[in-house]
């Protein structure tokens, strides 16, 4: 297992199972990119600044735990374009920790993603958001199981968990489970759920306008995903999701 010590401004590539820590204070960007199964914990400091950005174009199985000191914050982007078995946790332990969690997917072929999601407020005045969109086509699926977890301690928590899919083709299928644990009433916590295909209404009015109906499914499909990208905030990694969610389309 690989064994990293980030400090200062630093940035780190991962490909294998790893033992990351932040040191307090730091800035990082953690890029991880499997190229088999793995398994990776991501400890951060106090003060720090964090962002993670996953792509798994080939891998089949993930587990990726982040741990999140006080008055730390992570921002996380993924993009799963392969089958695969996905654990992901986000453990917000010291008081005033964030995390925002954001994942995107195409699935297509025969492929199935499991993707099970933790956020879990583990102390005071913690924030905290996992937002899933994606798209499965052909004979693909898509099994999310989503979970806030507000503990005794994690009173003044605030926290949000969505995951939404839309269903191209009739074989097709997905489902979307969110669910919420509340040990303390001094919270604000809500999810969200939608599995859908497109409407024909929406369909209907891009061909009016010229387009062909595979076109107009792209367009739709498209701004779908682009839309949470866009809260990437930097340029680069921005851009490189979207190129990459263009082309798994």
């Amino acid at each position: 297992m690989e064994r990293l010590e980030l400090d200062g401004v630093a940035s780190s590539h991962v490909e294998g199972d790893a033992a990351i820590h932040v040191l307090d204070n730091a800035s990082a960007d953690i890029h991880i990119s499997p190229k088999s199964g793995a398994d990776i914990s991501v400890k951060i400091g106090r003060g720090c600044d964090v962002r993670t950005y996953v792509v798994m174009e080939s891998a089949p199985r993930l587990n990726l735990t982040v741990d999140v000191g006080a008055g730390s914050v992570v921002h996380s982007a993924s993009a799963y374009l392969c089958g695969a078995d996905v654990k992901v946790k986000s453990i917000l332990g010291g008081r005033g920790a964030k995390a925002y969690d954001l994942h995107v997917f195409v699935q297509k072929g025969r492929e199935t993603l499991s993707l099970d999601s933790l956020l879990q407020h583990a102390a005071r005045d913690t924030e905290g958001e996992v937002l899933v969109k994606g798209v499965v086509a052909d004979n693909a699926g898509a099994e999310l199981g989503g979970l806030i977890k507000i503990m005794k301690r994690g009173g003044g928590a605030k926290s949000h968990l969505g995951e939404h899919v839309i269903i191209l083709g009739k074989d097709a299928h997905a489902s979307a489970n969110p669910t919420l644990e509340i040990e303390n009433n001094d919270v604000a916590s809500r999810h969200s759920a939608t599995v859908s295909r497109i409407s024909e209404g929406k369909l209907f009015y891009l061909m009016s306008r010229g387009l062909p109906r595979e076109g107009a499914e792209k367009l739709v499909v498209e701004g779908f995903l682009e839309s949470p990208l866009s809260r990437i905030a930097d340029e680069k990694m921005r851009g490189k999701f979207m190129a990459l969610v263009q082309k798994a389309l």
